[in-house]
């Protein structure tokens, strides 16, 4: 899906034109204006910070195209048809957006675009209808060096690069095992696999909560097989008079990565395959390229599209390129959009860049009160995993995760390092493609399952919790993974318990002395049920007594007093009891403090 795109005519541009763009620079820097995004919401762009607290560009990524020199850069961007993504700020300024400010006002903005149009040999395809960016063409090195130069170019990247798209970044698609072992079965005779059970990621008990109705899931991938049926005639298949599922989907998926990891997500419970984690949601699908390795410019405008389109989660199981080793000139021997660091065995590792573009846009939206959540996988390699967190997962505003075993060890092929915050169970089940030989139960491993799962989860959770913000839910899925406070290098926070982030009903206890001395025989005691969970909760004590705390009477010198408690979660109708005794020491004791 593209932006409705505004087209200038370019025409030769003279020495003083140039010295005109200039001019119009200083002169438009201070212009204010209110920009109104495609949603309706006004955004006031223009606060102009003089201190540090707005890092410049330097401040990103050593693997950011801005460090690149002309020749090197323009290799890039003559390789993707001279297209590249511009931003624009005021010039003297640290950049034209920081987190979800513009700091650049529409009419200098607007201004500026204007100028470009005027250059020889530059071309306007696109503008960004709300971020201050510009996708341009242009026709030799020449133009393109005149932009770089300009004073209100905050950077300049290439929209598209160089990679053969012959699917061997695909993954391979295995007929997913059917032994009792590992999987289950739904009472319509869905696959459920099993890491949705209890010890896993307990899927099936945060089903008793929800099943992701009313939220929405952007799918940023190789698009949709025509051929699987479970997001076509399937979608609505589950009888629900409350719901019917919103989809919107590209096709087709001649790699068959997007309709696996759809599948994780939102494929329905219809009783003729595998049903999804978060099988009542809604699901838009974006089509970034045939393979996992994407142009920036399709992510970029993908995502703008996701969040529109109302996606509460955002995933993104891809790279903007492969890391491998090469050999004598990387720019010849390896395209894409890449750069090459010596190993001392002589050989080249193949490193992604860092596109400012797709970070400024991930961060602007993520830092909206209503900006939504972002599930990356780390990266997959083989045969082993590199410790290194491919981009977009690498960014802080994104969830960056990877594969883990059954046994809680980190997935071989999955990379790692400090910035992974979740592991997901692999290999995943998922509906496979036609155009990959089967639509039946298939597998899909390394990261890309792993994020897929754990975007199934989120969704879930913000079902759970339809007011909460994008912080608020990635907080609850941290504090219900295996160990929140321990974020190692191999699986992050670990896998986390869907049943806990939804807030199911896991257990309570009694709180309160289990013992009293003879100098506290006639003081109340008090005891609170603490119930770990959402609730709401009903609560019945043997006293009849029907709130979470109450004040009892312990017993006479040696008496045991048995009290206890039954809570009720409403929305599961799950009872649970528990006692608790109170013992008074004999007034002969001479203890004066109570031992439990």
């Amino acid at each position: 899906m593209r932006f409705p795109i505004i087209r200038r005519h370019s025409v030769e541009t003279t020495a003083c034109r140039v010295a005109c763009l200039m001019i119009i620079s200083s002169s438009l820097a201070c212009s204010d204006n209110v920009l109104t995004n495609v949603t309706g919401t006004s955004v006031r762009p223009t606060r102009v910070f003089a201190d540090a607290s707005i890092p410049d560009r330097s401040s990103d990524s050593p693997r950011s195209f801005h460090r690149l020199t002309d020749d090197t850069l323009w290799k890039f961007v003559a390789s993707g048809k001279g297209l590249a993504i511009v931003g624009i700020k005021t010039p003297g300024q640290a950049r034209g957006v920081y987190k979800n400010e513009i700091l650049i006002g529409r009419a200098e903005r607007t201004s500026y675009v204007n100028a470009l149009s005027h250059l020889r040999g530059v071309h306007i395809v696109e503008e960004h209808p709300v971020l201050p960016t510009v996708e341009l063409q242009f026709d030799d090195f020449a133009a393109f060096s005149v932009v770089r130069a300009l004073p209100f170019v905050d950077y300049l990247e290439p929209t598209a690069v160089a990679i053969p798209m012959d699917g061997s970044t695909c993954g391979d698609m295995n007929l997913y095992s059917t032994s009792s072992s590992d999987i289950a079965f739904s009472a319509l005779g869905d696959v459920i696999p099993w890491y949705y059970q209890e010890g896993y990621n307990n899927v099936v008990n945060a089903w008793n909560r929800t099943q992701g109705a009313n939220t929405k899931v952007g799918v940023l991938d190789t698009g949709i097989d025509p051929g699987q049926d479970q997001f076509f005639s399937r979608f609505n298949a589950y009888p629900d008079p409350n719901l019917t599922r919103q989809e919107s989907i590209v096709t087709p998926d001649e790699c068959g990565h997007g309709t696996r990891v759809a599948g994780v997500i939102a494929a329905p419970q219809d009783g003729q395959n595998m049903m999804g984690i978060a099988w009542k949601s809604d699901l838009v699908v974006e089509k970034t390229g045939t393979d996992v390795l994407p142009a920036g410019h399709d992510v970029y405008f993908a995502i703008w599209f996701a969040y529109n389109a109302g996606a509460k989660v955002i995933e993104m199981a891809f790279k903007t390129d492969n890391y491998q080793a090469c050999t004598g000139d990387p720019y010849s021997d390896c395209s894409g959009s890449c750069y090459f660091e010596l190993q001392p065995d002589g050989t080249y590792a193949e490193r992604c860049l860092y596109f400012s573009s797709i970070a400024d846009e991930i961060s602007y939206l993520y830092y909206q009160s209503n900006g939504p959540l972002f599930v990356a996988a780390a990266g997959t390699v083989l045969p082993v995993g590199v410790p290194n967190v491919f981009f977009p997962a690498e960014l802080p505003e994104v969830i960056a995760v990877n594969g883990m075993n059954r046994d809680g060890s980190r997935q071989s092929s999955s990379n790692y390092g400090s910035k992974i915050e979740f592991a997901g169970y692999v290999n995943a089940a998922a509906p496979g493609a036609g155009s990959k030989g089967s639509t039946g139960v298939v597998d899909l491993g390394g990261s890309s399952g792993g994020s897929a799962s754990v975007a199934g989860i989120a969704l879930l959770t913000w079902a759970a919790h339809p007011t909460w913000s994008n912080v608020d839910v990635r907080s609850r899925l941290r504090f219900s993974a295996q160990h929140p406070y321990d974020q190692n290098t191999g699986n992050g926070f670990g896998a986390i318990n869907a049943y806990r982030a939804v807030g199911g009903f896991e257990g309570f206890r009694i709180d309160g002395e289990t013992c009293e001395t003879q100098f506290t025989i006639n003081t109340p005691v008090e005891l609170n049920a603490v119930a770990s969970g959402d609730g709401p909760f009903d609560y019945l004590w043997s006293t009849g007594e029907t709130t979470g705390s109450i004040s009892v009477q312990a017993g006479q010198p040696g008496e045991t007093v048995d009290f206890f408690v039954t809570v009720t979660d409403r929305i599961e109708n799950l009872h649970r009891t528990v006692y608790h005794d109170i013992y008074t020491l004999p007034a002969n004791d001479t203890r004066i403090v109570c031992s439990d």
